[in-house]
């Protein structure tokens, strides 16, 4: 098996992809809130560095873990004919696809209902 074939078995792709639609909203959300509240502007440079440095992370937790019926196990410990990795990738499509979602109707929101400081 290539390591192209087993990082899409193992769903890191789904789940690297959910994270950074995530990733996007969350700075996105920053970004509207920290003038709001005066927060420095390294609060958000702060969370980038963070979000950016979690991603391998979460990839590496994706490849050696697999979520089960039981709970996380480690993915040698389960075998291949009792995976409900279709199931699991599944869902993952469904949470990919709400977030995706929740970000274009942020970016309609942001684009036709919020007026800039240039335009007033």
């Amino acid at each position: 098996m290539t390591l192209f074939t087993e990082l899409k078995r193992r769903n890191v792709f789904k789940v690297a992809s959910v994270y950074l639609v995530t990733c996007w909203i969350i700075l996105q959300i920053v970004a509207v809130i920290s003038p709001a509240l005066h927060l420095p502007t390294l609060f958000s440079t702060i969370t980038t560095v963070i979000l950016a440095i979690a991603l391998p992370f979460v990839c590496i937790f994706a490849w050696a873990f697999e979520l089960t019926p039981e709970g996380l196990k480690r993915t040698h410990e389960v075998d291949i004919n009792e995976s409900i990795r279709k199931q699991t990738g599944s869902k993952i499509n469904y949470i990919l696809a709400a977030a995706l979602a929740l970000a274009l109707a942020f970016i309609f929101y942001q684009n036709w209902f919020v007026s800039s400081a240039d335009e007033s």
